[in-house]
């Protein structure tokens, strides 16, 4: 229909007027139908463009892609069928009963744990500006964005019994699960981006993981909000050489990212990307950069981290986050999650979780300290080397022994004070700080190794490496 209202001319070239004066006239009530979709109610808004492209060719598809849709956005099953039942009333559908069947299907597989289709089967059947509307009304029902139903999925006791248990797909083995939140935490020039940059371009490379974990290949985007272009691009090319990936592995990089998870512009512009990317697994480097909230707040973060499930849900992707460890010296950057920087709501709402610690002799540690589903069966180590054809994170092989990790770190300290040396308190002190224990074994042994030699200045010992010990042991090897 249209609205004709003066000075409008007919078609006989008269023009129309006011019956009454419209300055006195009483104003008609807004159909209630109106109102809402002028105020932007959800469900009339779906209604309205549901039924402007209810076509017999393409209105079984579009009560698939709906229901898919609203099912994933947290819309109960009865506001669904009723939104479809009145699409039906209105065009006259005459297979309601079917719609209404292709709806409590869709809700029953999502509550199954099964996939289910929606805004790709919109994206097919509606035009870009009217599936804008609908995803922006529906974007309004929550301010954190809600697109999984927020009561969640039933099961009865009979159900769980009689259920196959589902085996833990690896995306890395023993790293990276098909799980929302995987995190990495270390301290800043640990190592931890190589790392991360590192398990991301082996799994979409399908290529095993320093050498000996699996991976299945899937697609990685890398979101960096930290490290200029030029530093990311030139680590991503030596990797890539390093590991003699091919150029055309899914694996896409995107470098000055500004997204605020706390702010829904930044959501929705992660929702665009990752609508537009598609991939299986996305790095967020680092956590701090992608929201405005006070990190030492666990109500703040614990709605980031809501958030990013939220998100991984939805894509059914993973989130592999790196993040800082707290202020300690060198060595020593704490236990647990504890360790992690800010609120400990960050590592809570992970599903696995690694500390990287540096050692002695440029070796990084990796442990797992949290773990939903069983990880890294035990701690590691890790080195970067820089070699002729490119970049190679290698495995430390054996066991790091400590007696080693404790000799090294005591050659480090004689580097740095070449001349001066240390005192036997100032040598135990930074060993104690960098959580070695005791050292005193170590001293003697190196000076019977000639490492070391010691002098006395009034009553105090104090220690320097030998002429002889200069670059006498490499325990880096060892550890």
């Amino acid at each position: 229909g249209c609205v004709v209202a003066p000075p409008s001319l007919h078609v006989s070239g008269q023009a129309y007027n006011w019956k009454c004066s419209y300055s006195t006239a009483p104003l008609a009530e807004v159909p209630d139908r109106l109102a809402a979709a002028l105020n932007g109610d959800p469900p009339t808004l779906t209604e309205a463009i549901l039924f402007g492209h209810w076509a017999e060719d393409s209105r079984h598809k579009l009560t698939l892609g709906a229901a898919g849709f609203l099912a994933k956005a947290g819309v109960g099953l009865e506001t669904t069928s009723q939104i479809i039942r009145n699409v039906c009333a209105e065009s006259g559908d005459d297979e309601t009963p079917d719609r209404l069947r292709a709806v409590e299907d869709t809700y029953g597989k999502l509550e199954r744990g099964e996939a289910v289709s929606g805004l790709d089967i919109l994206d097919e059947q509606l035009p870009d500006d009217a599936l804008a509307i609908l995803k922006k009304a529906w974007r309004k029902t929550s301010v954190h964005e809600v697109h999984v139903p927020i009561v969640g999925q039933r099961f009865t006791l009979s159900e769980i019994m009689s259920s196959t248990p589902e085996p833990i797909e690896w995306l890395l083995s023993e790293f990276v699960p098909r799980l929302p939140i995987v995190a990495f935490a270390g301290a800043p020039g640990v190592g931890k981006s190589w790392l991360v940059e590192a398990m991301g371009l082996a799994i979409a490379g399908g290529q095993p993981f320093l050498g000996q974990y699996q991976t299945r290949q899937a697609k990685v985007i890398l979101l960096d909000a930290e490290n200029p272009k030029i530093i990311v691009m030139e680590r991503i090319r030596r990797l890539a050489a390093g590991m003699g990936l091919p150029e055309d592995i899914p694996f896409v990089v995107r470098t000055n990212v500004h997204i605020d998870l706390t702010q829904k512009p930044g959501q929705d512009g992660l929702r665009s990307l990752i609508e537009e990317e598609r991939p299986e697994v996305v790095v967020l480097d680092t956590l701090s950069s992608f929201h405005s909230a006070n990190e030492n707040d666990g109500q703040e973060m614990t709605g980031v981290m809501r958030t990013l499930r939220q998100f991984a849900d939805e894509f059914e992707a993973t989130f592999l986050l790196l993040h800082h460890l707290r202020k300690a010296s060198r060595f020593n950057t704490g236990n647990g999650v504890d360790a992690y920087k800010g609120a400990v709501n960050i590592a809570a709402q992970t599903d696995v979780a690694f500390n990287m610690k540096e050692l002695p002799g440029g070796v990084a540690q990796i442990e797992v300290v949290k773990q939903r589903v069983p990880a890294l069966k035990e701690k590691i180590g890790v080195m970067i080397l820089d070699t002729e054809k490119g970049v190679e994170v290698v495995q430390v092989e054996g066991p790091i022994n400590r007696d080693d990790l404790r000799r090294q770190f005591i050659e480090d300290l004689m580097r740095s004070r070449p001349n001066e040396g240390m005192s036997r308190a100032e040598i135990l002190k930074a060993a104690r700080a960098s959580n070695l224990g005791n050292v005193d074994p170590c001293l003697k042994s190196m000076k019977q190794d000639g490492i070391l030699e010691t002098t006395k200045e009034g009553r105090t010992v104090i220690y320097r490496l030998a002429p002889d010990g200069l670059g006498h042991a490499d325990y880096a090897d060892a550890a």
